[in-house]
C-alpha cells in the first residue's frame, strides 16, 4: 500500500503483479487482504505486465504462495530482524513490538520482491512476540 501515492501493490504469484489506484479498489483495503481479480497480460519492452480489469473482495484464503503464517526465532541487525527461514520484519514492526535478537515471533508474511538484490522473499505484515 503506497497512500502517499493512494495506490496497492497486488501480488498474485511471483512474477504476476499489479498496481491498482486507490479508486479503482473495491473498498477500504488493508496489507494482506484477499481479492479476487480479472486480468489482462501484455508484452512490453520491460517485460510481461498485467493490468486488474475486474476487482472484488475475496473471502477466500490467499494463497500460500503470497501469504504465510510463521513461527520462528529473530535475529537483529542494524534494527531490521530476520527469522531463522529468511522472513524480512521491518524497523517499524521490530520497534513497534519490542522484539529483540533471540525472540521467538509469529506472524503473518507475503511474498515480496527485492529490487535491490533482484530476488523474491517474504516480508512480515503482523508480529506477535511470545
Amino acid at each position: 500500500m503506497n497512500e502517499a501515492k493512494k495506490l496497492v501493490h497486488v501480488i498474485f504469484d511471483r512474477g504476476v503483479d499489479t498496481v491498482i489506484p486507490f479508486s479503482k479498489t473495491p473498498g477500504q483495503l488493508s496489507v494482506g487482504d484477499s481479492i479476487k481479480a480479472k486480468l489482462s497480460k501484455s508484452k512490453t519492452k520491460h517485460g510481461t505486465k498485467y493490468q486488474a480489469l475486474t476487482i472484488a473482495k475475496s473471502d477466500e484464503q490467499a494463497s500460500t504462495n503470497v501469504l504465510n503464517e510463521f513461527s520462528d526465532d529473530v535475529r537483529i541487525s542494524n534494527g531490521l530482524g530476520f527469522t531463522s527461514t529468511d522472513i524480512f520484519i521491518d524497523r517499524n514492526l521490530v520497534e513497534g513490538c519490542g522484539v529483540e535478537d533471540g525472540d521467538i515471533v509469529s506472524g503473518k508474511a507475503v511474498l515480496n520482491y527485492n529490487k535491490k538484490r533482484s530476488s523474491w522473499g517474504w516480508k512480515a505484515i503482523v508480529i506477535w512476540k511470545h
